[in-house]
């Protein structure tokens, strides 16, 4: 099945799938509905334990694929349906794409594109170009809304890519007023701007990884996770606010080709927590020399943004900056960096920008007096679960 692609870049992927020689079912669709029930079906109906899917997308096309068709197994705590995913990145965002093959000075090539000057159409092709391979395991986690007072979630969301409160959340809100007005990425900068004095205050809790059964928090000096306890012994940590920024990802290390918002995603992995989401979290009053909570400290923190920002851009350096960098013993980094099993976000207030909640792009409501969890899920077998080749 192949969505939302260009009819050059839909003939040119037809061919090479046909000229590998496997079978297939070739299926245009013209929703998200449509697409999603027709790959529920095709799923329910296949012979094989993990049939396959072209995806020709971006982030959210598989998104939307995903819950579509895995959502109400996982409400009913049920096994999630095998497949497996062929990935071309023709979308806007392509963050899990980015994130499993990096850009490089690499010229790619391949026989049946004859002339190709900016080699995006080549680029695009190494998800097929490696079905002969064994596909890698793509995680999912699931995006949970609670009513006040409620123990059973009001909507339950899939995600592959990022899920996120505070400034991203926010910026992502804001900008889809501007879509008409502002076309291209150009209204995210507006909206960044007008949310850049934002902090949003909120009581979090991380929980463990759920094999190694402990909260990991990276500890730049050591260059290593190391595991941490909460209060009084408690395997989940607490954190309190303001929160300047909080992101959450699996599957991927960028949410652009060039942005890094969490590097250790695939070079510092045990093999005994395959299962993970990576959060990274800047609090402003971590800050040695943080005077409270006010105007003119939100004005004075945007220098430190921006350089925060900035490092992300320059291979995701961002995770070893410290406010003091003077001080060589035992500096105040600028990001707290935990690997965990899950988390919990409860909005202080009836704040609008702390109620949001980033699941792949779209944006929940938290209610009032609610709360939003978002956890890891874990295959109970091994023919169940969605892999990507890669």
């Amino acid at each position: 099945m192949i969505r939302q692609s260009t009819n050059s870049s839909r003939r040119t992927y037809f061919l090479i799938i046909v000229s590998r020689g496997w079978p297939y079912l070739l299926h245009y669709t013209l929703s998200e509905e449509e697409a999603g029930a027709l790959a529920k079906e095709f799923i329910r109906r296949s012979k094989e334990a993990r049939p396959s899917i072209v995806v020709a997308g971006g982030d959210g096309t598989l998104h939307n694929l995903i819950n579509w068709v895995a959502v109400d197994a996982i409400e009913k705590d049920g096994p999630i349906p095998g497949a497996a995913f062929f990935l071309v990145p023709t979308g806007t965002a392509n963050a899990l794409y980015s994130s499993l093959y990096p850009r490089t000075d690499q010229i790619f090539t391949h026989p049946l594109i004859i002339s190709n000057p900016d080699q995006r159409a080549a680029y695009g092709l190494q998800s097929i170009t490696a079905g002969d391979t064994k596909p890698r395991v793509l995680n999912v986690a699931a995006a949970r809304i609670y009513e006040a007072n409620s123990t059973h979630p009001s909507s339950t969301t899939l995600s592959v890519v990022v899920n996120s409160t505070s400034l991203h959340a926010e910026i992502l809100d804001t900008a889809e007023k501007y879509r008409d007005s502002i076309p291209g990425i150009e209204r995210f900068k507006v909206a960044a701007a007008e949310n850049i004095l934002n902090w949003t205050s909120a009581r979090v809790e991380l929980f463990p990884l759920p094999h190694s059964g402990v909260v990991k928090q990276y500890d730049p000096a050591q260059r290593t996770f190391i595991p941490v306890t909460g209060v009084s012994g408690s395997d989940a940590v607490r954190l309190e606010g303001p929160f300047f920024y909080f992101l959450s990802t699996v599957n991927v290390d960028r949410l652009e080709s060039a942005l890094i918002t969490t590097p250790l995603t695939k070079t510092l992995v045990d093999d005994d927590d395959k299962e993970f989401l990576d959060v990274i979290i800047l609090r402003p009053a971590r800050n040695p020399t943080f005077q409270g909570n006010n105007e003119e400290e939100r004005k004075s923190f945007i220098g430190t943004a921006t350089k925060w920002f900035n490092a992300m851009y320059s291979g995701g350096t961002h995770i070893h900056l410290s406010y003091n960098e003077e001080v060589k013993q035992d500096p105040t980094y600028v990001t707290e960096y935990f690997r965990v099993g899950g988390w919990q976000w409860i909005p202080d207030g009836d704040d609008h920008a702390s109620s949001l909640l980033c699941v792949d792009g779209t944006i929940l409501k938290i209610p009032n007096g609610g709360k939003a969890t978002v956890s890891v899920t874990v295959s109970k077998d091994e023919d169940e679960g969605f892999r990507v080749f890669a």
